[in-house]
């Protein structure tokens, strides 16, 4: 058995969802979703990332292509 690798896709998404946690800790009128710039500019980064794994998992790459 191999271990899988983290795609780039992967590895953003899960680093833009730290940031996003980090700030909700850290930022009140986001832990009660009053969402300031930083917060929503995190949110849209997550989803974004989120979306470009799902695409990522769709269309998985073929190895030796």
């Amino acid at each position: 058995m191999t271990a899988r690798t983290e795609s780039t896709e992967e590895r953003r998404a899960r680093e833009v969802y730290g940031a996003l946690l980090d700030h909700l800790d850290e930022c009140q009128p986001c832990s009660v979703e009053d969402y300031c710039d930083y917060g929503q500019r995190l949110r849209r980064a997550h989803r974004a990332a989120k979306t470009a794994v799902t695409r990522d998992d769709a269309n998985p790459r073929q190895e030796g292509s």
